[in-house]
């Protein structure tokens, strides 16, 4: 492996583990709201005031879920590539491409979630938006992989 390649794999699974802990973050406020002071900047930007809205939970399980599995599945694909595991029947390029489109489809899922924040929530969350940022970062790694 290249060192530039090596280089574009570590970055993509350290933003996945901050994926997770800002995920993790998100859980713990859900659950426990009046520790987000760190979060909440006032009417409008907030955590808590996204995290009590109608569309913070999917089937009764936070979003935050999601995110802590998906980042986890990432980080763990990346890991594959880094320590260029065989695993019979997938070879490296077909993790890439597997890569490359669950980030896709995380990077849409963000994005939604960010409209319901701006348009129909009417409240915005810092660390949501964060995630927005790091999952972008992480489709144009996993892009540049393919």
């Amino acid at each position: 492996m290249s060192k530039k390649k090596g280089v574009k794999y570590s970055v993509f699974m350290v933003l996945a583990i901050l994926g997770v802990v800002l995920s993790s973050l998100l859980l713990y406020y859900d659950y426990y709201p009046s520790d987000s002071i760190i979060c909440n900047f006032g009417e409008g930007v907030s955590c808590e005031e996204v995290s009590r809205s109608d569309y913070s939970r999917i089937y009764n399980i936070p979003v935050a879920v999601f995110g802590i599995l998906g980042y986890l599945v990432l980080f763990l694909l990346s890991l594959i590539l880094v320590k260029r595991y065989k695993i019979k029947h997938l070879p490296l390029l077909r993790v890439k491409t597997l890569i490359f489109y669950l980030t896709l489809v995380a990077f849409l899922f963000s994005l939604y979630l960010t409209y319901l924040e701006l348009f129909v929530i009417l409240g915005i969350c810092p660390i949501c938006i964060f995630s927005l940022c790091i999952i972008t970062v992480m489709l144009f790694i996993a892009w540049r992989m393919v």
